[in-house]
């Protein structure tokens, strides 16, 4: 267990004969509560009895449930005026409990139960938070306690979200790798701009990770949460169709995307025929009904260049993480000769990924030993890059990138070699024989390879 010390001597037979006692103790607890829920004993005394049960057994959900029909029972007798001291008193054994248990998901949604029974939440609002911070200060990695943070606060819906934001900030200059801190920071963060995140908010962020990832350069937690915060900028866009040209309006068309998303249909993607709309059916591929790769197939063809166009007033298309905000490019076959070859025209505002590239180019040229996490977040970021503008030359860079990840990171070479393969395919224009895993990855190289092997 974590945090527990490794015992290098045997127990002597004293303790040995304690451990068996307090065994012995805590069966005959277990027996008495059991025969009590046998015959339905809702009295004070099967109160007291489920008090020193949970005490010694606060992973037994059993037993809490049984405590939460006894309660029933006593809030209908207890007075109304009387109802908040019989509530504290339950909140304040709690308390005590999980300082002892803090990892029990039992006791945590006992305490949720109990809270969604009080009716002035302002006169226990500040003492839940310091629950919530002492426990923290003890193990600032317990995710039952941010998750129970992250109901309280949303429930009691008084507390300042910006005080919230307040709070991660110290626990992150704490801690920069506490990964849970981080992580509630997304939350907080998506629940204050529930739209689209303010330009000057993402600029801050930044300068706040800037600080974090050159003290920290190895530190993951970091890194997620960078990559998390310019996901929240980059548009879904188209990332490989298949067939790539053509003679003959193909039958279908195979789309791959930089989000896993739902909803796609003529409100959200437009496709067209020269000038006429082009009419057909939608379909996802291997997963549903989120998918990387879908399937369209038109309902009649008629002559003229087809164009893709994603639609800027989307209120269908969706990412699994509810994302929205979809691209600007367009997406044409345009006739050449006798054939018709795919291109992309136009690109994205990307200054906050082209300054974040500067930014991880700065630290990788001071920083020698510490720089696996900086180059993935910059090969990451590249490919970002190379799909938002239709001109940008960076598959070379990509590919020198996951190329020192592999050497100088033996341990996950297996996805670097699948993203180098993806990069080399589209650099050449061909796939390679080894197999691609990651529907993401495949939606990149569509057209390129053979989806039938």
């Amino acid at each position: 267990m974590h945090s527990r010390k490794k015992r290098t001597q045997p127990p002597t037979p004293e303790e040995i004969a304690k451990e068996k006692a307090r065994l012995q103790k805590m069966q005959e607890l277990h027996t008495a509560v059991f025969a009590s829920m046998e015959a339905q004993d809702l009295s004070t005394d099967a109160f007291d009895l489920t008090t020193r049960a949970i005490r010694t057994s606060s992973d037994i959900y059993t037993f809490f449930n049984y405590r939460r029909q006894i309660l029933l029972k006593l809030f209908e007798e207890t007075p109304e005026d009387q109802l908040p001291a019989l509530l504290k008193k339950e909140l304040d054994l709690l308390g005590g409990i999980i300082k002892e248990s803090p990892k029990s998901y039992t006791l945590w949604f006992h305490r949720q139960w109990i809270l969604q029974r009080c009716k002035n939440l302002t006169d226990i609002m500040e003492r839940e938070l310091k629950l919530c911070e002492y426990m923290l200060n003890k193990d600032n990695r317990n995710f039952h306690c941010w998750d129970y943070r992250t109901w309280f606060v949303k429930f009691a819906g008084t507390e300042s979200l910006q005080d919230e934001l307040l709070f991660t900030d110290s626990m992150i200059l704490r801690d920069f790798s506490n990964f849970s801190a981080w992580h509630y920071r997304t939350k907080v963060v998506k629940q204050i701009y529930t739209g689209e995140i303010p330009d000057e908010f993402v600029r801050s962020e930044l300068g706040r990770l800037k600080n974090a990832y050159f003290t920290c350069p190895m530190d993951q937690s970091i890194w997620n949460y960078h990559r998390w915060l310019l996901n929240q900028k980059e548009p879904i866009m188209i990332t490989g169709i298949s067939p790539r040209e053509f003679e003959e309006t193909p039958k279908c068309f195979i789309i791959g995307f930089s989000h896993n998303i739902k909803g796609i249909n003529e409100n959200s993607i437009g496709v067209s025929q020269g000038w006429e709309p082009l009419q057909g059916t939608w379909e996802p591929l291997y997963t549903q009904p989120f998918s990387y790769i879908w399937k369209f197939t038109p309902s009649q063809s008629a002559p003229g260049d087809i164009e893709f166009r994603l639609s800027p007033i989307n209120t269908e298309l969706t990412d699994i993480n509810g994302h929205k905000k979809l691209t600007s490019l367009q997406y044409k076959f345009k006739k050449t000769e006798n054939k018709s070859e795919f291109s992309v025209e136009g690109q994205e505002d990307a200054t906050f990924f082209e300054s974040e590239l500067e930014s991880i180019d700065e630290l990788l040229r001071i920083e020698e030993d510490d720089r696996s996490q900086a180059v993935l977040r910059k090969a990451q970021l590249l490919e970002t890059l190379s799909f938002m503008n239709s001109e940008k030359g960076n598959i070379d860079q990509i590919i020198a990138s996951y190329q020192e990840l592999i050497r100088i990171d033996y341990r996950r070479a297996p996805f670097y070699r699948e993203s180098l393969s993806v990069y080399n395919a589209i650099k050449n224009k061909s796939a390679e024989s080894s197999p691609i895993v990651s529907r993401k990855m495949l939606a990149k190289i569509l057209g390129f390879i053979d989806l039938n092997q």
